[in-house]
C-alpha cells in the first residue's frame, strides 16, 4: 500500500530505508497529514457501518482503522481484517496493536473465504503506480470488484477527486465517471463529495432492495 508516497520517505533517508519510527507512528506515510484528519476519515467511514459488523480492510497500512475504533467505541468490539501487501507496514500494525488480524498479500489474490460483512479501502488506491498495460482506473475497477466479492453487505472505497484542483501527489478520479461505471454495474450505489475537500466516498451496497 502507498508505495509512492512511501518511497518519497526513501529518497529522503540517507541509508534508503524507512526508519522505524516513520513505520510506526507517520500518518505522512498513510495518506495523512495529521491525527486530526485521520481520524475524522476513519468516523465517516465508520459512520456508515453499523457497529459490530465485520470489516476487511484494504490496503490497511497498519491496521490504525482497527486501533482508531477500539479506542473510539471501545475495545473487541470490532470484527476487523486488515489485508496489505507492504510487509513493513503490517509488520509495524502487529508490533504496535494487540490481537490484530493482518494479512499481508495482494488483495486480488485473497483466498475466496475471507468475507466480511463490509470491504473499506481508505486512499490506498490514490498511491498506486500505473502498471504495464493497465492503466489506473482498469486498476480501481478491478479493486472495486474484488471487495465487492468479499463482501457481505458493501463497500466504501474513499478516492482523490479531480474536481478540486490541488498540489498533492495523488492519482485522481472523476466522481460523476466512477459514479456511471457503478451504477452501470452495481444497483445501490452513492456518492458523496461534501465530506471532504480533496476526496469523495463511493459505497455500494450488496444485497440490498
Amino acid at each position: 500500500m502507498l508505495s509512492k508516497l512511501k518511497s518519497l520517505f526513501i529518497k529522503k533517508d540517507t541509508s534508503n530505508q524507512v526508519d522505524e519510527g516513520t513505520l510506526l507512528y507517520s500518518t505522512d506515510i498513510l495518506g495523512f497529514t495529521n491525527r486530526e484528519i485521520q481520524g475524522q476519515t476513519y468516523a465517516k467511514v465508520a459512520s456508515l457501518i453499523p457497529q459490530e459488523e465485520s470489516v476487511l480492510d484494504f490496503g490497511c497500512g497498519r491496521g490504525d482503522y482497527f486501533n482508531w475504533y477500539g479506542t473510539t467505541y471501545g475495545p473487541n468490539i470490532i470484527n476487523y481484517t486488515g489485508v496489505d501487501i507492504d510487509k513493513s507496514l503490517i509488520n509495524a500494525g502487529k508490533e504496535l496493536y494487540k490481537d490484530i488480524k493482518l494479512i499481508n498479500k495482494d488483495w486480488k489474490r485473497l483466498p475466496n473465504n475471507i468475507v466480511c460483512d463490509w470491504s473499506i479501502n481508505i486512499n490506498s488506491n490514490n498511491y498506486q503506480y500505473q502498471k504495464k498495460n493497465k492503466d489506473n482506473i482498469t486498476h480501481l475497477h478491478e479493486t472495486i470488484d474484488v471487495m465487492y466479492k468479499h463482501a457481505n453487505k458493501g463497500i466504501i472505497i474513499l478516492l482523490a477527486s479531480d474536481i478540486v484542483d490541488n498540489k498533492i501527489d495523488w492519482i485522481k478520479y472523476n466522481p460523476g465517471k466512477v459514479l456511471n461505471w457503478a451504477r452501470t454495474k452495481y444497483k445501490n450505489v452513492i456518492i458523496d463529495h461534501s465530506s471532504f475537500m480533496n476526496s469523495f466516498i463511493l459505497v455500494i451496497y450488496k444485497n440490498k432492495n
